[in-house]
């Protein structure tokens, strides 16, 4: 039932050809995670460049100071980390024009501790937010684009250690912040349930059910909010394709709502660790086979699991007759 997508990491050879490239297997030294939700191709390595479009830096000629993953115009573009919007730039339009240069539309965000992140080339009225607007990690703060210098929709991502940088010179390489090899912020797989065939319940009564996912993502999972009132993880009942709630004729007593059965059990739930979701099964339709009951998880406010990563989860549920009143 669990279908389990790896995060490819490529990068463009001047050959033109694609090769498969994990990152430099550094610690993290830092809670960041990828810039984005889903996988994407790396189309530009940071380091030393071929391309004579980039300024000098670390010593050599051309540097590109980030890295730059390819993605369609509107693509959801996370907060690597929690922080501050100290500045932003919006007005750009994607494509190349006469007031298109550097990087276009950004998106700059303070961390703390010396550390900035930069998001470049965003669509227009792309970012999601206004400047000293808190945001949590791996909240949605902007819409990739393809402004500014760029010859073709991506998004640059750099990190830095100088609240005046936006260029060579003091940027690091983002891999040495980021989980290693990096992850997107929210991904869980499934790993077990308490009934791994239909859930059979009597009319009218209630059952206890448990699942548990695996963390798969970069962030640690939390049963509270963090101080801006996000992310605390949710088990939700959905439409077929994950991503809207759908009210349950199966609602509990102990549910949160009709559509929220429950909540994370543990307090937290490191990458790597499982966590536990356990909510009661009410036989309260009419008497039938039910099989297909979508679930799928959400940080709260922030955003939804990738669902085809979850393993498309669903529960199949069959109502059967109270046998002491009728058979």
């Amino acid at each position: 039932m669990s279908a389990r997508l790896r995060i490819l990491f490529c990068f463009l050879l001047a050959s033109g050809s694609i090769v498969a490239s994990p990152p430099a297997a550094a610690a993290a030294t830092g809670p960041y995670t990828l810039p984005f939700f889903s996988s994407h191709l790396m189309t530009q390595d940071y380091g030393p460049s071929s391309c004579t479009c980039e300024s000098p830096g670390h010593g050599y000629l051309h540097w590109h100071p980030g890295i730059d993953w390819g993605m369609p115009i509107g693509t959801d573009i996370a907060a690597s980390n929690s922080g501050t919007i100290a500045s932003y730039k919006e007005d750009l339009y994607d494509g190349a024009g006469p007031d298109q240069y550097g990087q276009g539309n950004f998106v700059f965000v303070a961390h703390g501790s010396n550390r900035w992140t930069l998001y470049y080339h965003l669509t227009h009225n792309g970012v999601l937010g206004s400047t000293g607007a808190g945001v949590s990690a791996g909240q949605q703060i902007a819409d990739s684009g393809n402004t500014g210098h760029s010859t073709g929709p991506h998004l640059h991502y750099a990190l830095v250690t100088s609240a005046g940088c936006q260029s060579n010179g003091c940027d690091t390489d983002p891999r040495l912040w980021t989980t290693s090899p990096g992850r997107v912020p929210w991904r869980a797989a499934f790993y077990d349930e308490s009934n791994h065939s239909v859930v059979h319940v009597v009319s009218g009564t209630t059952i206890t059910f448990w699942v548990m996912f695996r963390n798969t993502g970069g962030r640690t999972w939390s049963s509270a909010n963090d101080a801006l009132g996000h992310g605390r993880l949710e088990l939700y009942s959905t439409a077929s394709g994950g991503t809207s709630v759908k009210a349950s004729p199966f609602q509990a007593a102990d549910w949160v709502s009709s559509s929220l059965p429950t909540r994370l059990e543990e307090a937290t739930v490191a990458p790597d660790a499982v966590g536990s979701f356990r909510f009661g099964i009410r036989g309260s339709p009419p008497l039938g086979s039910y099989p297909h009951n979508a679930f799928n998880l959400r940080a709260s406010t922030l955003a939804w699991f990738d669902y085809a990563a979850l393993g498309y989860y669903e529960i199949a549920i069959e109502v059967d007759p109270d046998c002491h009143i009728a058979c």
